[in-house]
């Protein structure tokens, strides 16, 4: 599956989940639950999806067996340093960070936004879908190298700006390993 087609359809069923949600009225019980929800989140379904997909050939052999962390294994970005506790298979050490480049808050504020904003469903999909096949990386690094990340993307920053801004200012960017998560 290439990285169009995937977030494609991830575009496809956030929509469908965000033009359910709009029926609902706002102050009702069910939508206030679901909001606190995290497991409801953009974020977890996305990441969720990105979980299904297989692994890039570069951690095929680092496969844990017994691990409940395998997100760390399907990301867009890995560090060296994490890279190597991976390869050690001390994983569950809690020594490791599965990270949003672009702070997930964004997405979920900017899709709840254009899902108001335009009526039609495919409209919204493809709006969506440009978003997320432009910003959406995630990476797994050490805990250490998550306390030099700045913890927001800058006040000034805005959709088509560079989504890699935060891991490019720790200088992050310039060590980590790209693990093409999708064929081409």
């Amino acid at each position: 599956m290439t990285r169009s087609d995937f977030y494609r359809e991830v575009a496809k069923d956030i929509t469908l989940n965000y033009m359910a949600f709009k029926t609902v009225p706002d102050d009702s019980y069910l939508k206030k639950r679901y909001l606190n929800n995290r497991n409801n989140t953009v974020d977890s379904i996305l990441d969720r999806a990105i979980q299904k997909v297989k692994c890039a050939d570069l951690l095929k052999d680092l496969r844990v067996k017994g691990s409940k962390n395998h997100k760390y294994l399907v990301t867009d970005f890995i560090s060296p340093d994490a890279y190597e506790i991976l390869k050690s298979g001390n994983i569950e050490s809690g020594s490791l960070t599965y990270e949003h480049l672009v702070c997930c808050n964004l997405f979920r504020q900017y899709f709840a936004f254009i899902s108001n904003k335009l009526d039609s469903p495919d409209e919204i999909a493809n709006e969506i879908y440009g978003v997320l096949y432009n910003n959406y990386f995630v990476a797994t690094i050490t805990k250490e190298e998550d306390r030099l990340l700045p913890k927001y993307m800058p006040k000034d920053w805005t959709w088509g700006d560079d989504p890699f801004v935060r891991y490019k200012s720790s200088g992050l960017m310039d060590k980590m390993i790209f693990t093409n998560l999708f064929e081409n």
